[in-house]
């Protein structure tokens, strides 16, 4: 089998095999590609995280966030009976709430006028489907009782 010289620094040369030749050749393409893998991900990370930086609403981003928060919360204390109906009622309740506050604090501070008939859209039919929901779940306590 023949073998190959190759420089390993400081002007000392070392004879490999080709199998080791290839292994060290393929090494090498995969450790640029590795590297240049991790930075390509991290460099789009940071990109997208100065654009929103950027982009950023001061007022509109953290009130998003804690209505967010307040409809996750309140979702999760919603009492769970067994029964799922009402179960769902209660989840719901809160949930279509939430998305009525996200919608006037979008109308607060955005600006595109199909978004703006659409948070609109959305206050108006969720607030009709809480009053049905609450509607429904007086009707289905009734029921049980009798």
């Amino acid at each position: 089998m023949p073998t190959f010289t190759i420089n390993i620094g400081k002007g000392s040369y070392r004879k490999v095999k080709p199998l080791v030749k290839n292994i060290l050749r393929w090494f090498c393409v995969l450790t640029i590609v590795a590297a240049y893998g991790f930075y390509l991900p991290a460099q789009a990370i940071a990109q997208q995280a100065q654009m929103a930086q950027m982009n950023s609403n001061s007022a509109f981003d953290p009130e998003m966030m804690e209505i967010m928060q307040k409809m996750n919360k309140d979702m999760t204390a919603a009492p769970m009976t067994g029964n799922p109906d009402l179960d769902f009622i209660a989840i719901m309740i809160p949930h279509h709430q939430g998305a009525i506050d996200m919608a006037k604090s979008y109308l607060k501070y955005g600006k595109d006028p199909v978004l703006r008939q659409m948070a609109q859209n959305i206050i108006d039919e969720q607030q009709k489907q809480i009053g049905e929901l609450h509607n429904r779940q007086v009707a289905l306590q009734t029921s049980r009782q009798t």
